[in-house]
């Protein structure tokens, strides 16, 4: 990666444009080519940072994994002492769905993390992550469910949360962004209130 500020302004420079471009532009054409072309470099700049697409996703998402977990463990030291489910939902949703940080482009880049094996292992990498702190954020809550079906669970709370998470990121800001937040809040509080399924600790 580049080592002096003007190349690491070239690599940024590069990154938000891909990212940006994901955002707007069919998957399939985005390549080194378009990339390079719309970030204002050469595509011999590129290859001096990235031998191919896949190495500037796996930037990106390397990116955002950082950005997110760091969000998550900011909002974990945020609460501490007696948190409800509610502010606890509250908390989750307004750091989450930030729309620099759930930005429309990261989801496109998640669709396309199948394309080799390094960046499938980076998608399974970021589950993991994510998990073992959404288990960290219902310690504050002490709502946990029985052990026997926490896996099942924790699959489920993660399929919704990026469900909610994604359709904010397609309706960030519509006039109905905040009627499909209390959405998401409605299913968070289902998903985490064990106690209210009879399957809590």
């Amino acid at each position: 990666m580049a080592q002096q500020p003007r190349s690491q302004e070239k690599v940024d420079r590069i990154l938000n444009t891909t990212l940006e471009m994901l955002a707007s532009d069919p998957l399939q054409s985005v390549g080194t080519k378009s990339i390079a072309a719309q970030s204002g470099v050469s595509v011999g700049t590129i290859y001096r940072f990235f031998p191919n697409k896949e190495a500037i996703y796996y930037e990106l998402y390397q990116r955002w994994l950082g950005q997110s977990l760091a969000a998550l463990d900011q909002l974990i030291d945020n609460l501490q002492g007696d948190v409800t489910l509610e502010e606890f939902t509250d908390a989750f949703l307004q750091v989450m769905s930030d729309h620099e940080l759930n930005a429309n482009g990261y989801w496109h880049l998640r669709m396309a993390m199948g394309v080799s094996r390094k960046l499938i292992d980076l998608e399974a990498k970021h589950r993991m992550d994510v998990g073992r702190r959404i288990v960290l954020l219902q310690n504050t809550f002490g709502k946990l469910p029985h052990a026997q079906i926490a896996p099942q669970v924790m699959f489920l709370q993660n399929e919704i949360t990026i469900a909610c998470l994604f359709s904010l990121s397609q309706f960030a800001g519509n006039p109905n962004e905040d009627i499909l937040k209390s959405l998401c809040k409605r299913l968070f509080l289902l998903i985490f209130d064990f106690d209210e399924w009879g399957m809590g600790i």
